[in-house]
């Protein structure tokens, strides 16, 4: 049975054929979440939401560029803006849920945010 197992995968892994499409104009950062759909973020303040075919699901545009994205497990998506002292919560459909405070005596560097309690996944993006 597992001699058929390994005789049967690499038939499978090798017939599946690469998916391309044309993203409109400049990508900036492109991030992936775990169901497999990917954002797009382009000219600094447009993230556009794909599925795993190229299809657009959801756009948004805002007024400010993002500093850090974290799409996460796709339900609910982290969003923070360098210069605000809040960082942001969006649906899968990338409307606003809500929006979270940050007190100043907490943020010594407000550019620093860190959507998940590991230490890998950290980012720090310090603009000049």
């Amino acid at each position: 049975m597992t001699r058929w197992l390994f005789v049967f995968l690499p038939f499978a892994a090798f017939g599946q054929n690469p998916k391309t499409f044309d993203a409109p104009g400049k990508i900036d950062a492109v991030y992936v979440d775990r169901p497999g759909d990917f954002y797009l973020l382009t000219d600094g303040h447009q993230t556009t939401k794909y599925n795993k075919d190229g299809l657009v699901l959801a756009t948004r545009t805002d007024a400010r560029n993002l500093t850090v994205f974290d799409p996460r497990d796709g339900a609910r998506l982290f969003s923070f803006h360098a210069g605000e002292f809040a960082f942001h919560w969006l649906t899968p459909a990338l409307e606003l849920r809500s929006t979270e405070a940050i007190d100043a005596a907490f943020a010594i560097q407000p550019q620093l945010a860190c959507p998940a309690a590991h230490k890998t996944s950290c980012c720090s993006t310090r603009q000049t």
